[in-house]
């Protein structure tokens, strides 16, 4: 698969990454797999931060698998709004660097959503680990040719994406952090409050 980091030469303070999105597909399924009992699992979705805009007070439901912060908490991104209504952004902010940081690689992972982790302490488990480069090329479904990089923003084209969930991953000055999106039905109008129950059912 072509590599996307010639697309990516963005220097950020804050850094918008637009993620267009175009949904016309089937509702979300309700899946909830047992993952062999591994709760690092690349492809796993454990819970979602919902949010309208970024500074807002996220919803949270389930027991989200997130790593947005790196550098001590002075570099973070969040997808915003999640879920996405036909535009998402990733805003970064960055209180550390006297010059820009960089992204130098995006992926982008089909998932499914999992509540066998509910109660597995993420926060401390994530604080050291981080995922193989090759197995999240091996799973991005990202390509370089929907990448389009301007002066101010990095936008990406994904319209043909289904709704359900997904896993952003960016690496940024060698440190990678991803979160967890989930993109709704627009033909639904029921697709929020059954993500809701999905999630606060036993």
């Amino acid at each position: 698969m072509e590599t996307i980091r010639k697309f990516l030469k963005l220097p950020i303070t804050t850094v918008i990454v637009c993620i267009f999105l175009q949904i016309s597909c089937d509702k979300i399924e309700d899946e909830d797999d047992n993952f062999a009992n591994d709760p690092l699992a690349i492809d796993i979705v454990t819970g979602i931060n919902l949010r309208a805009e970024l500074y807002d007070t996220s919803i949270i439901l389930g027991n989200p698998n997130d790593k947005t912060s790196s550098f001590n908490d002075n570099i973070r991104f969040s997808p915003t709004p999640n879920p996405p209504i036909n535009i998402t952004k990733l805003l970064f902010t960055n209180t550390k660097f006297t010059s820009s940081p960089s992204i130098t690689n995006i992926w982008v992972i089909k998932s499914k959503p999992s509540k066998d982790y509910l109660d597995t302490d993420y926060t401390e488990l994530l604080q050291d680990f981080s995922y193989d480069e090759s197995e999240l090329a091996n799973l991005n479904i990202l390509e370089a040719k929907d990448v389009e990089n301007t002066d101010d923003e990095l936008s990406i084209n994904l319209n043909q994406y289904d709704p359900g969930y997904y896993r952003i991953f960016i690496q940024i000055e060698g440190t990678l952090v991803w979160s967890n999106i989930v993109i709704l039905d627009p033909d639904n109008p029921d697709a929020f409050t059954e993500l809701e129950e999905f999630w606060n059912s036993k």
